[in-house]
This record gives structure tokens, sequence and C-alpha cells, in this order.
């Protein structure tokens, strides 16, 4: 159970920011006793979906795009260089390629 410490004269609360985990009990206390304790829902109304605003998308794109180009061409490099890469090579290439292993095993 948490607690929120708010002064308020007017006999009203507001609280800005709230989340479907602070729906619970609530009670009130001040110099003249404690109020009962009272349920208090969250209701999301309709239409107000958290959407992503087009400046933080933008950020995000931003930030994360160099990460997958760095990313992607390192595992293209990788890929290259350990031979696994094979998809310039046509079939023929790849035949020769493993005769050439065979018969300089052979030779061995």
């Amino acid at each position: 159970m948490g607690v929120l410490i708010k002064n308020e004269t007017t006999g009203e609360m507001t609280i800005p920011t709230v989340f479907k985990s602070d729906e619970g009990f609530y009670k009130c206390k001040s110099g003249q006793g404690e109020s009962p304790e009272s349920w208090v829902t969250v209701r999301v109304p309709p239409g107000s979906i958290v959407s992503i605003s087009l400046p933080r998308l933008l950020c995000g794109l931003l930030v994360m795009s160099p990460f997958l180009l760095v990313s992607i061409v390192l595992t293209v490099k990788c890929c290259r260089a350990r031979g696994l890469c094979s998809t310039f090579k046509s079939p023929q290439d790849q035949i020769r390629c493993d005769d050439v292993v065979e018969q300089n095993e052979s030779s061995v």
C-alpha cells in the first residue's frame, strides 16, 4: 500500500499522472480526523490511448538506425569472412570450390 501525501484546502484533490496500478483504497487525514477509505478506480477515456508523438518516434529512429546499420554491416562482413555467404556464387562456382578443396586434401 502506497502513501500519497498532498495538502489541499479546496476539498478536491487532483492527481495529475495515474496508472491502472494506482487503483485502490484511499483515505484522507486532517486535523479533524480521518475519513473512511474510498475505492478509487482509474479509467482511460476512449480515444486517449497513448500514442507516440512524431518527435519521439523520430528520436527513436535516429538513435536505433546507426545501431541497426552497424549490426547489419558487421554481420555481412563476418559472414563473408567465414565463407558462409554464398549468395554471390553460382552453384558451379561452389562445386569448383569443393573440388579444389578435395584435390588439395588428396595431394597432401
